[in-house]
Parts: C-alpha cells; sequence; structure tokens
C-alpha cells in the first residue's frame, strides 16, 4: 500500500490501556483512559473510546465534550481519526448532514475501509438517492466482494435506481453465499415487485415461504399474496394469503382472526370484513 501511516501513538502504556478498555467491562474505564489522553494527547481512539463509556453512563454531553476535545486538536491526529470523531459527533448531534460529510471524509482518508462505504451507500438510501447510494455500495463491493449486506443492499438501490439486472445480479450472488436464508429469495421479491414484475415477485415470495415458513411468521405469503392480488387475482391471492395464515397461526399469533377480517378488507369484500370486525370487536 502507498497509504501506510504510522500508528496514532508509539507510547506503548497508552496503547495497553487502550486495549484494556475495550477488552474489559472495567467500572474504571473512564479514568484510565483520560489518562491515556493526558500521556498522550493526540491519539485518537482513546477520545473515541471514552466517549462510548460516557455514552454507556448514559451522559451525551460528556461524550460529546470528549469528542470536541479530540477535534480542537485539529491536524495533529490525524485526517482520518479526525473524520471518525467527526462522524461520532455529528452521530450523538443527530446532525445527518454532517454525518455524510464525514463519511466523505472518511472515504478520502481511508478509501480501504468497506464499511464507511456501506454506511455512506445506507445513507444515500435513507435520502432515496439510489444513483449515489449504489455507486457507494459498488465501492464496498470493491473491497470485501463477498460481503452479503452490502449485496443485499444494492440489489435494492440498484433496482430503485432502474437498474433491476444489477440489482438482481447483486442478489443472486447474496443467495450464493448464503442458500440456507430465505432473505435474498424475499429480496428478490420486492425489487421485482417494485419494478412491476408481479408475477416474478409472487414466485420468489412464495418460493422463501416455503424455503422458511417462520421468517417473521410467513410474511412472504403474505407478500406473494399482495402481489397476486395486485395482478388482479383474488382467488390466487386467497390460495397465498391462507398459507399465511397458517403460518401466523403456528406461531401462536392471537391476532391471527383480526389478520383474516384485514384480508378480507383489503381484498374487496368489505361487508364480510366490517362483520368479522364487528365480532372480534364485541368479543
Amino acid at each position: 500500500s502507498g497509504r501506510i501511516a504510522p500508528y496514532g501513538t508509539r507510547n506503548p502504556q497508552v496503547v495497553k490501556a487502550y486495549a484494556g478498555v475495550i477488552e474489559s467491562a472495567d467500572p474504571a474505564a473512564a479514568d484510565t483512559l483520560q489518562q491515556a489522553i493526558s500521556a498522550e494527547p493526540d491519539f485518537g481512539p482513546a477520545y473515541r473510546e471514552l466517549a462510548q463509556v460516557k455514552l454507556r453512563q448514559q451522559d451525551r454531553p460528556g461524550a460529546l465534550a470528549v469528542l470536541n476535545q479530540a477535534l480542537a486538536r485539529g491536524g495533529s491526529i490525524g485526517a482520518v481519526e479526525r473524520a471518525r470523531t467527526e462522524f461520532d459527533a455529528a452521530t450523538i448531534r443527530g446532525d445527518p448532514t454532517a454525518r455524510e460529510r464525514a463519511l466523505i471524509a472518511l472515504t478520502h482518508a481511508d478509501p480501504a475501509d468497506p464499511i464507511v462505504w456501506r454506511d455512506l451507500g445506507l445513507t444515500y438510501m435513507s435520502r432515496h438517492q439510489y444513483v449515489q447510494a449504489a455507486a457507494a455500495l459498488q465501492h464496498a463491493l470493491r473491497i470485501e466482494p463477498d460481503d452479503a449486506d452490502s449485496l443485499n443492499q444494492l440489489g435494492y438501490a440498484a433496482a430503485y435506481a432502474g437498474n433491476l439486472e444489477e440489482g438482481v445480479q447483486a442478489l443472486r450472488h447474496y443467495q450464493q453465499l448464503q442458500p440456507e436464508s430465505a432473505n435474498a429469495l424475499d429480496s428478490l421479491g420486492d425489487v421485482n415487485l417494485v419494478t412491476g414484475r408481479l408475477r416474478e415477485a409472487e414466485g420468489y415470495y412464495l418460493a422463501a415461504g416455503k424455503k422458511s415458513p417462520e421468517f417473521f411468521a410467513g410474511v412472504d405469503f403474505l407478500k406473494a399474496a399482495m402481489a397476486r392480488l395486485m395482478s388482479g387475482d383474488t382467488t390466487g391471492a386467497d390460495d397465498a394469503a391462507r398459507q399465511y395464515f397458517a403460518a401466523r397461526t403456528a406461531a401462536h399469533d392471537p391476532l391471527v382472526e383480526l389478520r383474516q377480517a384485514e384480508w378480507q378488507w383489503i381484498s374487496g369484500r368489505r361487508k364480510a370484513a366490517y362483520q368479522q370486525m364487528e365480532k372480534l370487536a364485541a368479543s
């Protein structure tokens, strides 16, 4: 690598104190870290860990004060640590703009960290900036090609950005990595649904439900029912809905009858749904 930089401290006692706090539940952790900061005031990780200790103690103002103390050191704590500290401070303040700015700074300061790129992608996703989200997630996957979470998120980002084929490709890779999981099939159903491919979506949902009926207590059967209903086939939708109710019953859901009434309403049988809800309300 051409980006190798010295570690943040050459003081072995500071490293020992920092590592000791991370690896233990020592109630004196704050004091230990404060001593480490006094011994090496430019060692950024100690500030960030001390802020985490204070957050666990429900001391948000104290945590923010520690991070601001680190930021006051300016460039002496290093570009990567400064960006990470800015990210933590923005998270505590609930400042999404500053948080995004810190993530972008981190992609420049530490471009080989896939977690940073994934977090940036999720930030763009939350703002419905799907093209930017897909680009950030692609960066993460170039570094860590088999990261299942990034593949799953890329599936959605690419589909919402109008590139279904890329989204499906990412989700297929995810499926290969975790063949026993129903989540990849569920996600394939979602991306087909949002792009209007109702029959394909229904097929993936049914496959997910059959692979793992306990996955969110059979929700994929309900999704399959909704996809079929959106195509105008109420009878076919009822078949999938019955599988959903069976899964909910197996999960000992006390609201199965209410869910059945809701399905009656959603599928257009309003009078029957009303009568069923009336009975449930009376009981």
